[in-house]
């Protein structure tokens, strides 16, 4: 509407003599003025309709009747805009079995619906299985005893997307609805949804848990205080008998968060994993030294480190000769100063791993970054994976930066940054570019790091506009509180130095320039390859002999 007003305003204008008091007269000044308000405005609304994927869990062990099962099925089947994969377990019992499967007769023989009978599997197992095999990016989990209201279980997944949660519980129409209490969780639930990657990094279903393996999963995600958010409309209702849902039983579960992040996890079960690393430097060779040696120290991975002299104004021979040997790394150097995004663009046509990470010149990866990030892609099939960093340096800088204190390995108050999902609003930075691992074909597919046409600008801004750019292309994120990286905090940073920290000239340009994009990014479908600047510098970045 606001468009059709200008254009209106556009023709008026053609028709009408260049007279002020004409044109006032013929288009009001205000509604003018509304329109290209509404156009540019800095509150940025997606205005394309949104379908979700979504596989969802019916626990139906305990029912002995089909028709509370296929009211629950077809519940969730029905959703508007949806895109459902169904798991149904069912109980172990072979008369149950029989029955069952004779009184639903073509019920399950639906495509997108997939049987599990807990035979000689217990119920972690179960799980563990269908999250293993899962085709989208959450799991919602539903008591055979509920159904979902009509838009429920779209709600549900919208709320998800929308507050970036990691969890989120439905409300429910019976006496077990959830508390409005953040605290605690003192009644059961009859349906909830969390994200794949938050499942594999809390450490799926534990088999010591038995039956109550999926109230671990949630135990697990409070203690930790994970985001999570409890709906504010109600979307499903119980209705089979006295059924009590049993996904998180009552008794009361404390959100009290835990003060301790895991300096690198060990949860994932993992084989070795590959990937390349861009180290790129300009300078400050001792600080480039530790960050090569850190990447070289990784446990459970196969690694081609990637390490770029960016056209450095003292010698680098020391660093290149320490190096010149090694079989895990190659060395580069540009010919003009790129900076660190043009540099990780060109060495794309050189990575011949699945996966690539980012690894800043003054920063320090902890031993299991690698494997703990690749691990947890490949298991969330995401395409891209942020974490947490720990702060040390300067600790004024890392005062003024830090989004929390924790304790960590028996320090108190160590200065972290976390990683989080995007939620509606998010129009920024949102995951720690210094953590960043991203899956070759995606980041390929992404078009790359931008370029905002400057030296300068080009340090600033670029990860955040690529950050975005993913988001709104919808591409998937593996997010982690453990800190996997050791953020240096010093005044020649990128983001301390005077010519790009925060408030000088580089940097409002580069945010006006992200501001700019992100206007375009949320109206609607877009080839994210138009905004990036993979090969824009080709050549630029020489392998060594």
């Amino acid at each position: 509407m606001p468009s059709i007003i200008l254009e209106a305003c556009q023709s008026v204008d053609d028709a009408v003599p260049i007279d002020d008091s004409v044109q006032s007269s013929a288009i009001p000044d205000f509604l003018r003025a509304w329109a290209e308000a509404t156009i540019t405005k800095d509150g940025v609304e997606a205005t394309v309709s949104t379908a979700f994927a979504c596989d969802v869990i019916i626990d139906a062990r305990f029912v002995d009747q089909v028709m509370p099962l296929r009211r629950a099925i077809n519940s969730v089947l029905v959703e508007p805009q949806t895109h459902v994969t169904l798991h149904v377990v069912l109980p172990s019992e072979a008369g149950q079995r029989v029955d069952l499967g004779q009184q639903a007769g073509t019920l399950f023989r639906r495509p997108n619906l997939k049987c599990y009978w807990c035979d000689e599997e217990t119920l972690p197992q179960v799980l563990n299985r269908i999250v293993a095999a899962a085709q989208s990016q959450t799991i919602t989990f539903l008591d055979a005893s509920s159904v979902f209201l009509p838009k429920g279980l779209k709600q549900t997944l919208h709320a998800l997307n929308t507050t970036g949660a990691e969890l989120v519980f439905a409300r429910t129409e019976s006496d077990h609805c959830l508390g409005a209490q953040k605290e605690t969780l003192e009644t059961a639930v009859s349906a909830m949804a969390v994200r794949l990657a938050s499942i594999a990094d809390l450490g799926h279903f534990d088999q010591a848990c038995g039956e109550d393996c999926i109230s671990e999963i949630c135990r697990r995600a409070l203690m930790e205080a994970r985001p999570i958010h409890f709906a504010d409309h109600t979307m499903t209702r119980i209705e089979h008998g006295s059924v009590e849902p049993a996904f998180v039983r009552s008794g009361g579960i404390s959100s009290e968060p835990t003060q301790a992040l895991r300096r690198a996890s060990v949860r994932l079960v993992r084989d070795r994993v590959q990937c390349d690393v861009v180290v790129p430097f300009r300078d400050g060779t001792d600080f480039a030294i530790e960050a090569i040696e850190s990447v070289l120290a990784q446990a459970d991975a196969d690694l081609t480190i990637h390490v770029i002299d960016d056209a450095s104004r003292h010698s680098v021979a020391a660093l290149f000769e320490r190096y010149r040997e090694s079989t895990k790394v190659r060395l580069y150097s540009n010919l003009t100063n790129l900076g660190p995004f043009a540099t990780f663009n060109n060495i794309i046509e050189f990575a011949s791993s699945p996966f690539i990470a980012v690894q800043d010149a003054d920063d320090i990866s902890l031993p299991h970054r690698i494997a703990h990030s690749v691990s947890l892609m490949q298991q969330s099939k995401a395409d891209l994976f942020a974490g947490a960093t720990e702060l040390f340096g300067d600790s004024v800088i890392a005062s003024d930066i830090c989004h929390r204190r924790l304790t960590l390995d028996g320090e108190n108050n160590i200065p972290v940054r976390r990683s989080r999902y995007a939620c509606k609003n998010t129009r920024g930075y949102f995951v720690e570019n210094p953590t960043l691992v991203v899956r070759r074909d995606a980041f390929i597919a992404l078009g790359g790091y931008a370029d905002f046409g400057e030296r300068n600008r080009n340090r600033t801004g670029i990860d955040t506009d690529l950050q975005l750019r993913a988001h709104y292309a919808r591409f998937a994120f593996a997010v982690t509180n453990d800190v996997v990286v050791r953020y240096r905090c010093h005044s020649v940073s990128a983001t301390q130095h005077h010519a790009s920290k925060i408030g000088s000239q580089a940097n409002r340009e580069a945010a006006e320039e992200v501001r700019r994009r992100l206007k375009l990014y949320a109206q609607g479908s877009f080839n994210p390859k138009w905004f990036g600047a993979i090969g824009q510098y080709r050549g630029q970045t020489r392998p060594l002999e």
